[in-house]
């Protein structure tokens, strides 16, 4: 026990924002383990803007920031551990170094990552789940990926089934 005093006095003296109970972020959804903050939503809806994607359902006309997550995760609940799914590391670069280019300089980038709570080794973990759900949809749905319509209508019904055996709390 006696550990515990001085990690418990350096906690509450090392922030004092959390000590007047400041909202630091807020629990949206909970899927099984997974979950969704309100953060990563904003940051969804920024990608959305910014990542080139040849996937249509990254694109806001297919659902809500919070429905992709969802159903991103729910993806990689499908995929768990099946290399076939996992991105190399040049795709991983590849798609990092394509979304830097698109701001305007260094510090509009930096920026954008500061805005986030986030360095480029995070950012890279993201698009790496990003890239899992693409492969695994790709290979999963029979419609290819230019008949949009039948494609999303696939990706729904395959993702509603596959929600039917998890725990998805919505909080409000």
């Amino acid at each position: 026990m006696r550990p515990l005093v001085p990690i418990l006095a350096c906690l509450l003296l090392w922030s004092p924002r959390v000590s007047h109970g400041e909202t630091v972020d807020k629990l949206v959804v909970a899927i099984e383990e997974t979950l969704i903050f309100a953060s990563d939503i904003r940051l969804e809806k920024a990608l959305t803007e910014r990542d080139i994607s040849a996937s249509p359902y990254w694109s806001p006309s297919h659902t809500n920031a919070t429905e992709r997550l969802i159903g991103a995760a729910i993806i990689k609940r499908l995929a768990a551990q099946v290399d076939l799914y996992e991105p190399s590391q040049a795709d991983l670069s590849t798609r990092l170094d394509a979304l830097r280019t698109g701001f305007k300089n260094r510090q509009a980038w930096m920026s954008f990552l500061a805005r986030h709570g986030l360095n480029e080794r995070d950012l890279k973990q993201v698009l790496r789940n990003r890239l899992m759900a693409e492969r695994f949809l790709e290979r999963n749905l029979e419609a290819p990926m230019e008949q949009t319509v039948l494609w999303l209508k696939q990706c729904d019904t395959l993702l509603m089934e596959a929600s039917a055996r998890l725990r998805i709390r919505r909080i409000p």
